[in-house]
């Protein structure tokens, strides 16, 4: 059985405090992020939430949560440029598809860094599954399911009310974010440096988001 780490880093402590430090959005920016979630996660009370199943919550959990929120575009946000958001990815053998995937999308490219599993609200991210799963719990679904695509670096699992964040060559460590929980500027902060575009990869892969820095420098 898997040994997993909840932590407030990712890969280096020191390192990623040292980028975090560097991270200045405005207060003004924070509160409205917070208003934004609050709004989005009010709108789906914790009892409709719980009688729902992930088909019927991921779409708009994509477009509210990593679209509004978080700033990925999807392809019909993109108004022709490159975009961030694909659904459904075909990631590697057994025919393996992730829920979604993060990068920079064009007509004749894409180049895809994080890779997404998605399972029903409040689900337990860490217990066994049957059917199908053969007792792999969502978060080794979706690590194994990552290593079947070369270029993912970073994974993440949800049940809508909380996000968690791995490395892939890092697996036993993990981040966690409850979204139904935050509440301070400072949460939201470290929410949008972890998560918010320009964190895993800038919008057109022309510079290193702030987590490639720290791996970079912890590598």
């Amino acid at each position: 059985m898997n040994s997993y780490n909840l932590q407030d880093y990712l890969i280096d402590k020191t390192l990623f405090e040292d980028e975090f430090r560097k991270f200045h959005p405005e207060d003004s920016y924070l509160d409205a992020k917070l208003d934004c979630l609050e709004s989005l996660m009010k709108r789906n009370s914790s009892c409709e939430l719980v009688l729902s199943k992930e088909t019927r919550v991921e779409q708009s959990f994509n477009e509210q949560i990593f679209g509004n929120l978080l700033g990925y575009k999807s392809i019909l946000m993109s108004n022709g440029e490159p975009y961030h958001l694909e659904p459904k990815t075909y990631v590697g053998g057994n025919k393996r598809y992730n829920d979604f995937s993060l990068g920079v999308i064009e007509p004749t490219k894409k180049t895809l860094l994080v890779s997404a599993e998605l399972k029903d609200p409040f689900a337990d991210l860490f217990a066994p599954q049957g059917g199908n799963y053969n007792g792999q719990t969502p978060v080794q679904q979706a690590l194994q399911t990552a290593q079947g695509h070369p270029s993912i670096v970073w994974v993440l699992v949800s049940n809508f009310v909380e996000i968690l964040v791995f490395h892939v060559g890092t697996q036993s460590n993990y981040m966690k974010f409850d979204l139904l929980s935050m509440n301070k500027r400072r949460e939201m902060k470290r929410m949008l440096f972890v998560l918010e575009l320009g964190s895993f990869y800038t919008s057109e892969l022309s510079q290193k988001g702030r987590l490639q820095k720290v791996l970079t420098k912890a590598t």
